[in-house]
């Protein structure tokens, strides 16, 4: 149970946090790499402008809690 509510709280975070780089126009986690060789060399001019703002990722988070502790309560 904990490990799905943090895998969606993650997910969720990171949406947040790249929706912000995109309305910013700054790509931190370069994506546009990943583009680079799929745009017209004379549209890369225009990548964060065009292309960046109107891109949807989605992102999955895979949790290992290996030292449980005290997340087990006493019935």
């Amino acid at each position: 149970m904990i490990k799905k509510e943090l895998e969606g709280m993650l997910a969720d975070r990171f949406q947040r946090l790249f929706r912000k780089t995109q309305s910013l126009k700054a790509d931190i986690f370069g994506v546009g790499q990943l583009f680079r060789s799929k745009i017209p060399r004379d549209r890369l001019d225009h990548w964060r402008t065009d292309y960046y703002p109107t891109i949807k990722m989605t992102i999955r988070f895979h949790v290992i809690i290996q030292n449980e502790g005290l997340l087990k309560t006493k019935s």
